[in-house]
């Protein structure tokens, strides 16, 4: 009875021993789920933490992708272009007339003017010739160009032209329609201006030439487009007093469109003046080379 007692007592605790081991095994395994529970936890918050970072880093890249694609379509804008085009626009239109900045230079036949409204007026001619001269000033300054003979003085509707030899005199580059008995003196100040616009046109392209030697053309006195000599461009007078309207409206448009020759030599991705010419009118091809 005694052997059966301590075998049971020994059995009683030896499960004991086994409840107490099953039991530390249990807090370990419910120890170890919590820990896995936490690394789950931990993981799961940082993959969702990497998944919003890398999100929002294919949104940055995207916005950089389309930044850059932005600024090289900007680039390849402003390789095409140049302020020249923006701020001087030569065109000519259906009659042979050339305007600058919507300015017309020059004056219609009477058969060209069915209606005086036809006509072009003295105030948008003055205001023409004023920014052509302000042109001619630009393009003299981007070449680092000094005028021999005249100085241009560009104001607006009202610019003159400066010659400093023989004798230092200055004449109005604008004309008027009032008769008075000066008119006459005045006509003959203002095509003094004109040709001493046409002699600093003539400088400007010969300068060009001097920069490009691909530049000469067979004449005395050599234009990219059109030969000028003393006061005539490709034969054309550049004087009004005692001409007809429809050859001063000639000069005037050869010359306009010799400033958009002599800066297109000096522009070799594109035109820098934007030239649009009429269908009927055939002039020499202006492209750069």
């Amino acid at each position: 009875m005694d052997a059966e007692t301590q075998r049971l007592e020994k059995e009683l605790a030896d499960y004991d021993t086994e409840e107490a081991k099953l039991h530390a095994e249990l807090r370990n395994a419910r120890k170890e789920d919590e820990t896995l529970e936490q690394q789950e936890t931990d993981f799961w918050r940082d993959y969702h933490a990497a998944t919003a970072e890398l999100a929002q880093c294919e949104s940055d890249v995207a916005k950089a992708d389309a930044q850059v694609r932005n600024d090289n379509e900007m680039l390849a804008h402003l390789e095409q272009s140049d302020a020249y085009t923006d701020v001087f626009c030569i065109e000519q239109d259906s009659r042979g007339m050339a305007s600058i900045n919507g300015l017309r230079l020059g004056r219609l036949s009477s058969s060209q003017a069915s209606t005086a409204g036809d006509q072009v007026d003295w105030p948008e001619i003055n205001a023409a010739w004023g920014q052509t001269a302000f042109l001619l000033t630009v393009l003299a300054r981007k070449l680092a160009l000094q005028f021999t003979a005249y100085r241009i003085h560009p104001r607006g509707s009202f610019s003159t032209v400066e010659r400093l030899e023989p004798d230092k005199a200055t004449y109005e580059l604008y004309g008027t329609s009032e008769w008075q008995l000066g008119r006459l003196l005045h006509s003959r100040r203002f095509d003094h201006a004109m040709v001493g616009m046409l002699t600093c046109v003539r400088e400007l392209c010969e300068k060009v030439q001097e920069l490009d030697p691909a530049a000469t053309l067979p004449h005395t006195y050599v234009t990219l487009l059109f030969s000028i000599e003393r006061d005539t461009i490709s034969g054309a007078s550049i004087r009004l007093q005692f001409s007809q309207p429809e050859i001063w409206t000639r000069a005037a448009r050869y010359l306009l469109f010799t400033y958009v020759r002599a800066h297109s030599r000096q522009c070799p991705r594109a035109l820098v003046l934007d030239v649009r010419e009429a269908p009927c009118v055939a002039l020499p091809s202006i492209t750069c080379h």
